[in-house]
């Protein structure tokens, strides 16, 4: 009967080899964690958009829409305000994020942006619209979304 010698340098290589597919799927491991986790943070729990509008004019006036955010009619150089009360219906942190569109978003200002509520958590943000002395005398509009996410 013979005994083959193995060789001491293919049983180096073959651990080697293993070391590194244990390393190499360790790493895989983390990295798809990590990914699920940032991704998770990034999913939108709701959007709610609502329409705006002001109307820069050369005397005051009052708009008290209650479906959307209206300032009336506005004089240059003076602002118009109003507020919104967002509340927390989830049973998790949330994010709030607030984004303006349209032509009056040049002269919106919100009071607290990208903040965050904690479950039953309520909230009042503010809205103001500032037109300088040099706008146009027209009707500005656009929309107001907000973005909740998981925070």
């Amino acid at each position: 009967m013979q005994l083959k010698k193995t060789n001491g340098k293919k049983n180096k290589l073959n651990k080697r080899f293993y070391f590194r597919l244990i390393i190499f799927s360790i790493l895989i491991l983390i990295i798809i964690i990590l990914a699920v986790f940032f991704i998770s943070k990034l999913i939108i729990l709701d959007k709610v958009e609502i329409y705006t509008e002001a109307i820069l004019g050369k005397t005051p006036g009052f708009d008290l829409n209650g479906t959307a955010l209206t300032f009336g009619r506005v004089v240059p150089e003076n602002a118009g305000s109003r507020s919104i009360d967002i509340k927390n219906e989830f049973d998790k942190r949330i994010l709030v994020s607030i984004v303006s569109e349209g032509d009056i978003s040049n002269f919106l200002i919100v009071s607290e942006n990208d903040f965050i509520l904690m479950p039953g958590e309520n909230k009042t943000v503010g809205f103001s619209v500032l037109f300088p002395a040099n706008a146009e005398m027209r009707k500005y509009t656009g929309r107001i979304k907000f973005i909740l996410k998981n925070a």
